[in-house]
């Protein structure tokens, strides 16, 4: 079996306090930037894991799709106006029909595939079927058929989602008490998508949370993942899914037609986790939580892919003591244990049919003396992140449920809001003099940074903050692929602070794919890429050539017709209906 880690290793930042010097241009003053406040006991440092290319897994497979089909699915995208459901239809059979090719492999893959759809009640298109090329096409023909209909009961979805994955649990475990061989584990994925808030049934996020959870409580390793389709989505309750569980994931897709893009990252980690149920632990320094904004000794950071590159931030006081970290994964097939001693981890098995696992991971000449600047402005960004996230999460709750706050309460919170946007627009100004002092205003890295900040600073304490706010932390905390876009303005951004041109957009993709990767990350891995480029977009419904493009120099006169037939035809399409009168 191969070594799913690579290298492993803590590192601190030379100079605790502070960063470069920074001065603003137009008045000279020095611009100040402390990650920690004065007066500061702790030195900054990050845990950094790269993995190995590991092997697709063989593991058999079951994979659950609860989809949204209310009447809002039938929503037109503007940019190739399809409708949402078009896109959930497409991207669910391109998922299927790259799973269908792991079954062809050697040694073949057992994959079942499950989809529910849901509106006001739920249904049961497909029931738990052997994805092969015998049921491929019915399945295809199931998901065909689904046409959005009536209101939305996230009751009843998420009740009906969590009895089938209880039920295939249930079932994994009497299969393993019966079966000699236990070394391939039965991995499970729930796939939920939704594109609106409950509009009957229970509506309390609460509540709903606690319905969808394991009854009797116990500890949950399936994967779970929820996507916000378009920008009516209920992201608090999203959020709060995936929070509550070891494995989850939330996603928010903000332009439809971008899907192809999220899902293949999806499919991607389903074919390709080389550890799983990963945690690490700490001694003598802290670990930074991006869910709650907390420091610990101990974070669950789920799965972590093949060709993966993870940057963790750690903090303590006492440097120039004993610094020990420990890394806690299966190895789908094995039980992971990687120890630090020093600068050090030594990586143990415990065994899975008798076979031992030792792994040595380089030593850095000196972990204490390392600029770490850029993964400073990381953290100072994740937690304005969390901090748009959770105050707009509780605006939009309040306004939910029609909570009348007290005037007093409400001009606390107000200068508040307004005391934590006035810290975000010195930092946004700080980041920009650095980035442009420094030559790094084309870096994808402080780029991205810059964007995260300047979506957190616009949607802060709004309706839309915690969707966008929260999809950003999500993609920050857990360095994934997809990235959302910017919210488009119609004013001038504030305070002349504009987010720099992106240069993802000039990255050539792989094979001359008509795929658009500005909404990946520098995050995404060789292989991601691949399986993102299969996940294709709408394929042309005409075989027809198109027609050459019209010179540049061509007027309305070239047009002209040439008969007088023709003419009036011609009229009467190029008139220019009268504007309608607003009521």
């Amino acid at each position: 079996m191969s070594q799913p880690i690579k290298n492993a290793y803590l590192q601190f930042q030379a100079d605790p306090s502070t960063t470069h010097e920074i001065y603003d241009e137009e008045s000279n003053t020095p611009l100040l930037f402390e990650l920690f406040p004065n007066p500061n006991p702790y030195t900054f440092g990050t845990l950094q894991i790269q993995m190995n290319e590991t092997s697709q897994i063989t593991n058999p497979l079951f994979i659950l799709f609860s989809i949204d089909r209310s009447q809002s699915m039938d929503d037109i995208c503007p940019t190739d106006h399809k409708t949402k459901m078009d896109h959930a239809k497409h991207t669910t059979k391109k998922m299927l029909e790259i799973l269908l090719k792991k079954t062809y492999h050697y040694p073949p893959q057992t994959i079942y595939v499950q989809l529910v759809v849901f509106d006001d009640e739920t249904t049961e298109i497909i029931p738990k079927t052997l994805l092969d090329s015998t049921t491929i096409t019915q399945i295809n023909t199931s998901i065909d058929s689904i046409e959005p209909q009536n209101s939305t009961n996230l009751e009843l979805a998420l009740t009906k989602s969590r009895e089938i994955m209880e039920k295939e649990e249930l079932l994994a475990e009497n299969e393993n008490e019966n079966e000699k061989n236990k070394s391939k584990s039965y991995m499970k994925t729930e796939i939920f998508l939704t594109d609106g808030n409950a509009t009957s049934g229970i509506k309390n996020v609460r509540r709903l949370t606690e319905l969808s959870l394991y009854s009797p409580p116990r500890e949950d390793n399936d994967e779970h993942i929820y996507i916000g389709y378009g920008d009516d989505h209920n992201a608090n309750l999203l959020q709060t899914l995936a929070q509550s569980r070891n494995n989850a994931s939330y996603y928010f897709l903000d332009q439809i037609e971008n899907s192809n893009l999220l899902f293949g990252e999806i499919l991607h980690g389903i074919l390709y986790p080389a550890l799983k149920n990963t945690t690490i632990n700490t001694n003598n320094c802290e670990i930074y939580d991006y869910k709650t904004n907390t420091w610990s000794n101990t974070l669950k950071v789920g799965p972590l892919l093949s060709e993966s590159f993870k940057t963790y931030h750690v903090r303590t006081t006492t440097p120039q003591e004993q610094i020990t970290a420990t890394i806690c994964a299966e190895q789908i097939t094995a039980t992971i244990c990687a120890e630090q001693i020093t600068g050090t981890i030594c990586t143990e098995k415990i065994t899975t049919q008798d076979t031992p696992f030792i792994y040595q991971v380089e030593v850095l000449p000196d972990p204490t003396q390392q600029d770490l600047t850029k993964y400073m402005f990381r953290q100072k960004v994740q937690e304005y992140l969390y901090l748009s996230k959770h105050i707009s999460n509780y605006i939009d709750e309040s306004s939910k449920q029609m909570i009348i706050i007290p005037k007093e309460e409400r001009k606390r919170q107000n200068d508040r809001i307004n005391a934590v946007k006035n810290d975000m627009k010195l930092f946004m100004k700080y980041l920009k003099c650095y980035m442009k002092t420094n030559y790094l205003e084309h870096d994808k890295f402080h780029q991205t940074l810059y964007e995260d900040l300047y979506i957190s600073y616009k949607t802060f304490a709004t309706l839309k903050g915690a969707m966008y706010s929260g999809a950003r932390q999500h993609s920050q905390g857990r360095q994934t692929s997809y990235i959302i876009s910017t919210p488009q303005e119609n004013q001038d951004h504030l305070y002349n602070i504009n987010v720099p041109t992106s240069q993802r957009s000039r990255t050539p993709s792989p094979d001359n794919s008509p795929i658009s990767y500005r909404h990946l990350s520098e995050n995404t891995t060789p292989t991601q890429r691949r399986i993102i480029s299969e996940m294709t977009s709408f394929p042309t419904r005409s075989r027809t050539p198109s027609p050459p493009l019209a010179p540049s120099d061509m007027t309305q006169q070239d047009f002209e017709p040439l008969t007088e037939l023709d003419k009036i035809i011609f009229n009467k399409i190029t008139t220019k209906s009268p504007p309608r009168e607003e009521i």
